[in-house]
């Protein structure tokens, strides 16, 4: 009860604090609200973003769903890099995608495609966040029972009524979660419109909370608070259709997974395959080599030729820019002690659930989930008023420290490690655990012999997963970062800001090197485990 109530200090109470703050006055109720939501920009932010919403989901899902059945149905070749090329656009931070679409976009031979607009914002979002809506869709599809479809054709159904009567209906749980994922992934985004709608004037609400805050005006926290509670609305409302909709579909979930092909493409497959392909080359890593062609540029605009390629831009991003550095190491410090804290706090959490599920364990896991279901502008905001002054003359000194972005880092990526000790957990049989006690076993022989080990690749999967999404993040930093503690989006983001498009591209392949060398050394350590994990497996049998 001690750890729920720390919980909810942590984690939930900053967020009430900050809606009060917007809410009310020493005079009462506030009627800035009214005052805001009629001011044209603001009316316009909210309308951009309900489009955003709409239309980048819509491509997300197309897009999602298309290669979810061409990955889980079809006898399409090389799935591996398939997947691998589909996936790409979830590791490499919005932002990076962003700009390199801006610089590719000028090297099109049909001419310059303006992407600072609301069509612009659309367009990239939806070919950034399909993924998400692909990976909660491809093993649901997986899970459909082939029996079912099998009736359909041999009662003369085509593969278009085996499609709109059994594949997308059983395959509604996986859709309709990956979109809701998506259109809030779409809605809490600030890389994307800060990159593009702040330079063309294309206001949202994420960029809107940002630029009341950074103004720092009398009233920019409340105005912020304001703007924070609609965008608050926005995300209920759409967290509230999901759990309607998904009341009227079954979860498919007890079934087992099937990788066997269930559509033959046959002659047409050579075809499918280099359209397929040549689409995810083209979006997921063209627009990269344009981002490193800006980057070898002596100036932005020139055309590159082998007689003016650079590599000073690398070299004053590097060791000339004073920030840059700081920033590598901050966002490394912050990344690996975030992930480290958030173990422990899963470690204990997550066996508190398995072993004991007690409703105070299960409102923890809740209390958890709130940071990171809340829009990232939103998170910052309620972490700046909290920590300015936590209680009645209580001022830590923690705002405008790298201590609060350790915070926001901890309560935002936390349950992620959570949710990874809770499977974790549910894999270990609790016999083994009992067998350990009566053959004598304490506590910490238990946890070294056998919770840990076999906690070990889930474990650090989570841990892995909130490292690389720390590394990169830009939304909480934006607002939370101060002199001398920057982190790596920070620079980009300033950078950009400043018109100095040469040295935010460079900054970012360097970027996209750190993360392809800690993709390398993540494959390298899942083999590793994997193969010792096969290897104890079979000495366990030998032995039995």
């Amino acid at each position: 009860m001690v750890f729920l109530a720390l919980v909810f200090l942590f984690f939930v109470y900053p967020f009430l604090k900050m809606l009060n703050f917007g809410v009310w006055t020493e005079d009462g109720f506030s009627t800035t609200y009214f005052e805001i939501l009629g001011e044209t920009r603001i009316q316009s932010a909210i309308r951009n973003t309900i489009w955003i919403a709409i239309f980048a989901t819509l491509i997300n899902t197309v897009l999602g769903v298309f290669f979810a059945w061409l990955v889980a149905y079809t006898d399409i070749r090389g799935k591996k890099l398939l997947q691998i090329l589909i996936i790409m656009p979830l590791i490499i931070p919005s932002y990076i995608v962003t700009l390199s679409w801006v610089e590719f976009s000028r090297w099109l031979p049909f001419g310059n495609i303006d992407l600072y607009s609301l069509g612009g914002i659309i367009f990239v979002m939806g070919i950034s966040h399909y993924t998400l809506v692909y990976l909660l869709s491809v093993n649901v599809l997986r899970r459909i029972p082939l029996s079912l479809e099998e009736a359909v054709s041999t009662s003369g159904g085509s593969r278009w009524h085996v499609l709109f009567r059994v594949t997308i209906p059983l395959g509604m749980t996986g859709i309709i979660g990956g979109m809701i994922v998506a259109v809030l992934s779409n809605i809490e985004n600030f890389g994307v419109p800060a990159f593009l709608g702040i330079p063309g004037n294309v206001p949202v609400l994420s960029t809107a909370i940002y630029q009341e805050v950074v103004s720092y005006g009398s009233d920019s926290f409340a105005r912020g608070s304001i703007l924070s509670f609609v965008l608050i609305l926005i995300t209920g409302f759409i967290i509230l259709m999901q759990w309607l909709m998904m009341r009227r579909f079954r979860s498919n979930d007890e079934l087992n997974i099937s990788h066997t092909p269930r559509v033959l493409l046959g002659r047409g497959r050579v075809w499918v395959e280099i359209l397929v392909y040549g689409f995810l080359v083209v979006t997921s890593i063209v627009p990269l080599f344009a981002l490193v062609r800006t980057s070898l540029s002596p100036f932005y605009g020139v055309d590159l030729t082998f007689e003016n390629m650079t590599f000073k831009n690398f070299e004053y991003v590097l060791f000339d820019y004073n920030s840059t550095a700081s920033a590598i190491q901050n966002s490394f410090m912050l990344a690996f002690l975030a992930a480290l804290i958030g173990l422990v706090i899963s470690l204990v959490i997550g066996y508190a659930i398995v072993r004991h599920n007690k409703w105070y364990h299960r409102l923890n896991e809740m209390f958890m989930a709130i940071p990171y279901s809340l829009p990232g502008t939103v998170l910052a905001l309620s972490l700046i008023i909290f920590w300015i002054q936590p209680f009645p003359g209580v001022r830590p000194g923690v705002y405008s420290t790298f201590w609060i972005l350790l915070i926001a880092y901890v309560a935002r990526f936390t349950i992620l490690q959570v949710r990874a000790a809770v499977s974790s957990f549910n894999q270990i049989d609790l016999s083994l655990e009992q067998a350990a006690i009566s053959s004598g076993a304490g506590w910490f022989g238990r946890w070294k012999s056998i919770i840990m080990p076999l906690l070990t690749p889930g474990l650090i999967g989570g841990i892995l997963l909130v490292v690389f999404t720390a590394l990169t993040e830009l939304t909480l930093s934006a607002l939370l970062w101060s002199s001398g503690n920057e982190t790596i989006g920070v620079v980009v983001f300033s950078f950009e800001q400043a018109g100095y498009k040469v040295y935010s591209s460079a900054f970012s392949v360097i970027i996209i090197g750190i993360l392809l060398v800690g993709g390398i050394i993540y494959y390298a350590l899942t083999t590793w485990i994997e193969r010792r994990t096969h290897v104890d497996e079979n000495n366990h049998k030998k032995r039995s």
